[in-house]
């Protein structure tokens, strides 16, 4: 089984990672990665291994270099304001967008 990298496109806190370990800690195959700073090219380094994306914000730039990616979490409300940016994005295939409303 191959192993599913989950990107963070921000430093969540320590609770964040707690409750995600705890809930998803026993899924072998799921990795979460979490920047050390929100620096662009710290971000842009992680994306090639990216087959999640989980934040508020991406930028064109760090989508062309998240070539992988098939899912994006949108940890709020609304995806109005990603939409413009994900059509710019020329794929094969679409990836699946999800908003949370941060529960």
């Amino acid at each position: 089984m191959s192993t599913i990298n989950a990107v963070f496109l921000y430093p969540p806190e320590d609770n964040i990672k707690k409750y995600l370990q705890e809930k998803l800690g026993d899924l072998e195959n799921l990795k979460f990665i979490y920047p050390e700073d929100n620096n662009v090219a710290t971000l842009l380094h992680l994306m090639p291994r990216a087959d999640i994306l989980i934040g508020w914000r991406v930028s064109e730039e760090l989508l062309k270099k998240a070539k992988r990616f098939s899912l994006y979490i949108f940890p709020g409300t609304g995806l109005f304001p990603l939409i413009d940016i994900f059509r710019k994005i020329k794929r094969k295939s679409r990836p699946l967008l999800i908003n949370t409303h941060g529960n």
